[in-house]
Order: structure tokens, then sequence, then C-alpha cells
């Protein structure tokens, strides 16, 4: 089976390190070799290898301390590193090298194959760990430039990352968000609302969404929070805009500017009107008015549909579903409302100003 994959084999002793080199470039690796501590360290700055194959023994440095430097290098330090050493050097070695990090121990004599068995391991291990480090790395740029604000909670709910979303929702820098409890109940995926308390004493009400994933190789939970402030504002205003409407004694519309169909009529109108909802639901502003016909209403309307004036006022009468009639002021402004252009018109009866 032919490999992918660089290795550097390190080894004083040349016999060694020749059948090593030329087992794994006939297995299809690629191949550098070092035969002291200060070389392997040169030549694996240089080569980046994927694994390393270390000698315990070395005339100069010790095989240990070549993989302290090497795991402290940054370049370095997610090399695969496999300490190798004859059985009579072994001793406490293989405790040792493990503690300074090493990902596995061999004691030679091995056979060539079972020593080729190892490093395909340890080059698959290898590969897969780059990939996962590539994806986390992708997920956290992805992340960071996310609108909403995104913590990752570890399994006891402790902050391991936090975007710069999250920092300003919190008013917290990251340095302070991380290792700190997230506060809140990690329990489920559905969404709910949560109250941020800031240092600043201000409150935000975030809707937050939770979901599983792997962490820097570890189970971890990661939460989105979306501020809510604004919308719950928006949505409150809404309802007392709606509560004054429909108090209102006057008759307020909304219709839309395309089809002139009212989207909205108050009580106040139906009242003062005498037609029933449904019927002014299939009614336009035109059948109030029997002066006017469509044209003559859109061309009333122009300057606002061509944004030329904020608003209108005008004075015409409004026909009652009896037939009657009676004088009214039209107050007339051109909005936008869930993505669409409506006319707000507010109408004041003006009976009794006329017969004044």
């Amino acid at each position: 089976m032919s490999g992918s994959g660089s290795v550097l084999v390190v080894n004083d002793k040349i016999p060694t390190v020749e059948q090593t080199v030329g087992l794994l470039k006939r297995a299809g690796y690629d191949v550098a070799q070092a035969t002291s501590g200060e070389e392997a360290l040169r030549v694996a700055r240089q080569f980046k290898p994927d694994l390393i194959l270390l000698d315990v023994v070395l005339p100069d440095l010790s095989g240990l301390e070549v993989l302290r430097q090497i795991k402290a290098d940054i370049d370095l330090a997610e090399t695969s590193v496999v300490l190798l050493s004859s059985p009579a050097d072994s001793g406490n070695q293989q405790s040792a090298g493990v503690d300074t990090g090493a990902d596995d121990y061999i004691a030679r004599p091995i056979p060539n194959e079972d020593l080729l068995a190892r490093v395909r391991m340890h080059l698959r291990q290898h590969q897969l760990s780059r990939a996962l480090r590539a994806s986390e790395a992708r997920f956290r740029d992805l992340i960071a430039h996310q609108a909403d604000a995104v913590l990752v909670l570890d399994e006891s709910g402790l902050i391991q990352f936090a975007n710069p979303a999250a920092q300003s929702l919190f008013g917290l820098p990251a340095s302070t968000l991380v290792g700190s409890p997230f506060g809140f109940p990690i329990a489920g995926t559905a969404s709910r609302e949560i109250h941020v308390d800031r240092p600043d004493a201000s409150s935000i009400v975030a809707e937050m969404r939770m979901s599983r994933l792997q962490w820097e190789g570890k189970p971890a939970w990661v939460t989105s929070l979306r501020d809510m402030s604004e919308r719950r504002q928006a949505r409150d205003n809404q309802a007392q805009l709606l509560h004054i409407m429909e108090s209102s004694l006057n008759e307020i519309f909304v219709f839309n500017a395309e089809t002139l169909r009212f989207d909205y009529v108050n009580q106040g109108a139906l009242r003062n009107l005498g037609y029933s909802l449904e019927a002014m639901q299939a009614m336009t502003p035109v059948d109030l008015k029997p002066e006017f016909n469509e044209d003559s209403f859109r061309l009333l309307i122009a300057p606002l549909v061509r944004r030329e004036q904020a608003q209108q006022r005008f004075e015409t009468v409004h026909r009652r579903a009896d037939g009657s009639h009676y004088p009214v002021e039209v107050h007339l402004q051109l909005v936008e409302h869930k993505n669409s252009r409506v006319f707000l018109a507010v109408i004041l009866d003006i009976t009794e100003r006329k017969q004044a």
C-alpha cells in the first residue's frame, strides 16, 4: 500500500536511518533524515513533517529534549512524534515521553510491516486532526463575523469562545467572558428568550438557541443570541399604536399604494360610515368619495407616490352606507409597512365646522 505524508527519521545510527528511510520511501512517503538532536530541530523547522520518528538516545540532545522543543514550537506543535528506543533504553522513557507530549512509543527491533502500520495509523490521525483543525478554524472565522452573538460553552457551562457580537451584547471583553460561567440553564435546543444584564445596568432581551458540536475535540454547546430588544420595542410600539387607532373617534384607514384596497379600517370608521368590515375590505377610498374616480384619485396622490410631498391634507366628502354624505378633512401620508408601501389616512369629520 502506497502512503501519503511526510516523515522525518531521527537516529544517530547511519545503517538504521538508511534502512528506515528506504523502507518509508518505497512505501511512497516523503522522507527526510537527521542524525542528531540539533540537526533534527533544524530539519524539522525547514521540512515541517507530518510525523517524526525520533530515537530517544542521540549524541547531543536527548530525544525527550528534542520532543519538548518541538512541542513548544508553534509551527511544529501539531506534528505527530513517535519515540523509538531499544528495550535496554526503555526503562521510564515511555512514561516520560508520553508526559512530554509523544504520540506513541515503539521499542526496537520491530518488523518492517508493523512499523509501516504504525506510521500509516499516525499519519491518518494527523491528517484527520489537521482536517478537524481546519474545519474549526473555518467555523471560528464564520462565527466571528456573525451579526448574532455566538458563545461556545463546555459541558459544565463555562464559556470557551465569544465572538465580537457576543462581547458587544454582554458589554464585556472576550478576556472576561472566556472561562466564566454562562449563567443560564443549558437545556434542549428550542429557542427561548432570556434577559441579559449588562455592566452599565442596562438589560437586553435576547432570543437564545443552542445546539451541540465538537469544539477542540470535546463535546460542547454553541449558543446564538439575537438582541430582541428593538424588535420587542417595535412590537410594543405597534401594539400601542393599534390601541390608539382603535380607540380614536376619528376614521383611520390604511390602504395599499398599488391596489388602493383597504388593509386596515378602525372602529371609528366602521361606526361613522356604517359599513361592515367585510364590505370595506372589498372597497377602496374612491368608493367613499363621490367626486373622485380612480384616475383622478391617483392623480391626487401622485406627489406622495413620487416622494415630492411628505403628506397631503385636503377636504372632501364621504359617502355612508345609507347613501348620505358628510364633509371630512383627510390627512394622508405614504409609509413603509412590512416591506410594502401603504397610505395612512386620518379622517376628521368637519360637519360642525362647516355648519359654523
